[in-house]
């Protein structure tokens, strides 16, 4: 089946000499061609699945797919384009509800539809992961590590991270609302369009942060070194802002209604408009 650039179907139909002939051709099956991109299919072996403290993984455990390098088609950009990292083991389906992962170390593992909501722990270490799907609403975390990994459609409502180091994590499709943040790294943290709804930042590292599009509205982002991060078409409505650094916002470019400022961010945000501000 093709699909043209004017996205009519045509059915391709031939002798089986013809389909031998293009199967020689084309040695990956096609499946497609999309405003003259050339989709085909290509087939992979199953990463390994395993199972994780003993957890039952499930009845699809033995169909667990890889995502091999695909997923860097599905999610939205990372902070200076670098692609998620290749998974190399699955865990799918797992039941880690109130889990300890104090001390967990696991590094390129692709965490499908994982069952992790009120999971605590101090000191977990996930190294270029992948969590897609996966529940991790009310948890509470400490000093503990997320290095490169890539959150898809995941849920991290109502949970709290303190002292937590997330730094080049990617957020796409992610429910983060009411999220208690406090201390810990975010530098380069990707949150394009992210539900920030009443989330709260305190005296977090976010150098870099790319917050475009992001929802914050009634949210609190304070003392947190925001420096040369990305606002544009960010919701900042009745957002408090005070003690942050604002000075890579462009307040023509969001949605500041309501936002709480200190004096020294209103001047900041004042020459940021154009205005020469003057003492007394």
């Amino acid at each position: 089946m093709r699909i043209d650039d004017g996205g009519e179907r045509k059915h391709a139909r031939g002798t089986s000499h013809n389909r031998k002939k293009r199967s020689q051709t084309h040695p990956s099956p096609r499946i497609g061609t999309y405003r003259q991109l050339d989709v085909r299919l290509t087939l992979a072996p199953p990463a390994p699945v395993r199972k994780a403290n003993g957890a039952d993984l499930g009845p699809h455990a033995n169909g667990t797919i890889s995502a091999c390098a695909c997923d860097r088609f599905a999610v939205a950009d990372r902070v200076h384009g670098r692609p998620p990292a290749p998974t190399e083991t699955t865990i799918a389906g797992a039941d880690w509800y109130a889990a300890d992962l104090t001390g967990a170390v696991h590094e390129r593992v692709l965490f499908q539809d994982v069952e992790m909501t009120e999971s605590t722990g101090t000191g977990a270490r996930f190294v270029d992961c992948t969590f897609r799907g996966t529940d991790l609403s009310c948890s509470v975390l400490r000093d503990s590590s997320f290095e490169g990994c890539t959150f898809i459609r995941c849920s991290l409502f109502d949970t709290t991270l303190t002292g937590c180091k997330l730094v080049g994590v990617l957020f796409d499709d992610c429910r983060l609302d009411q999220m208690r943040v406090e201390g810990g790294d975010w530098s380069f943290v990707g949150l394009p369009k992210a539900d920030l709804r009443h989330a709260r930042f305190s005296d977090v590292r976010m150098r870099e942060a790319d917050l475009s599009g992001a929802r914050c509205q009634g949210s609190a982002i304070t003392g947190c070194d925001l420096a040369n991060a990305t606002w544009s078409r960010a919701d900042l409505s009745k957002c408090d802002l005070r003690g942050s650094d604002l000075s890579s916002l462009d307040p023509l470019g969001v949605a500041m209604s309501g936002a709480k400022v200190d004096w020294h961010q209103a001047v900041a945000v004042a020459r940021n408009l154009g205005l020469d501000v003057c003492p007394d």
